[in-house]
């Protein structure tokens, strides 16, 4: 889903040659975070279950469980590169796996811009960088897919805030 979600931003940013629209741009921006959004809960439901077919439906299931607040607080502090130390995880994080993470809390940050402030319109250079930001963060995802912190950060995403306080 989440290539399909980036290609529709794309076509959404460049769609008006001349004159984009607004609708468009916020389209495209909340598209773009819901790519990243969609990526990341794939690859934690797959680190769960694998890839396999036979197990589709429970990777579906279990998809079901993110929510957007926990993830994007997990994403603060793994981007951040620092966890409460009752944690226990001094291995720290790799720039990039930080760079993916402020990459979406920027995009969740978008979306609640594009889809309630309407006072504040985007360019569509704007829209264009912050698609491309969702690009850069799933493609970079393969530098550190195998990295133990990234493990950790693909459980955190679900399970931030029953560990934040322990």
């Amino acid at each position: 889903m989440h290539r399909n979600l980036l290609e529709q931003a794309r076509h959404l940013v460049r769609r008006e040659p001349r004159r984009p629209r607004q609708a468009s741009l916020r389209r495209a921006v909340s598209t773009a975070y819901y790519a990243l959004f969609h990526f990341l809960i794939d690859r934690a439901c797959r680190q769960v279950f694998g890839g396999s077919t036979r197990r589709r439906q429970a990777r579906l299931i279990l998809s079901r469980a993110f929510v957007h607040g926990t993830m994007q607080a997990a994403s603060r502090r793994v981007g951040g590169g620092n966890l409460p130390v009752t944690l226990s995880w001094a291995a720290g994080f790799a720039p990039e796996l930080q760079a993916i993470a402020r990459a979406f809390v920027r995009l969740q940050e978008q979306r609640h811009r594009a889809d309630y402030d309407l006072s504040q319109p985007y360019s569509r250079t704007e829209a264009a960088e912050l698609v491309e930001l969702a690009g850069t963060a799933i493609n970079d995802w393969g530098a550190v897919a195998d990295d133990d912190s990234a493990h950790l950060y693909l459980v955190l995403l679900l399970t931030w805030k029953s560990l934040e306080q322990r």
